[in-house]
């Protein structure tokens, strides 16, 4: 059960997810990539401080469950509870990774990852 609520009226459904990884801890990065891969097609980046990784799903969930995937695959807690305020404010923007904005203001950098 994940701990972020999302309101009813908000929980459509998304095609891909991504996944803030704050540590370069072999051990967490690989149970994230084993398990991300049966997910759907995953990229991944390495940042300053661990990996980004955006994952393609095989098929559409809804976004409650999305937060669910996000939390088991160790998701930064923060960026979700950030991510949950906004979708419940109505916006429309969320689950973008650092590395994304970046490449949105045309300084890439790192993998691109096809977006």
């Amino acid at each position: 059960m994940s701990f972020i609520s999302i309101n009813p009226k908000d929980n459509f459904l998304v095609d891909e997810i991504g996944i803030d990884i704050d540590t370069k801890n072999e051990l967490i990065n690989l149970f994230v990539q084993i398990n991300a891969k049966t997910l759907g097609k995953l990229h991944f980046y390495e940042t300053k401080k661990g990996y980004h990784y955006r994952i393609k799903l095989k098929q559409k969930v809804s976004l409650q469950d999305a937060f669910k995937l996000r939390q088991y695959l160790f998701d930064d807690e923060y960026r979700m509870r950030i991510d949950a305020m906004r979708v419940n404010m109505g916006f429309r923007i969320f689950d973008v990774l650092f590395t994304q904005k970046r490449e949105v203001k045309g300084l890439k950098r790192g993998l691109n990852v096809g977006f």
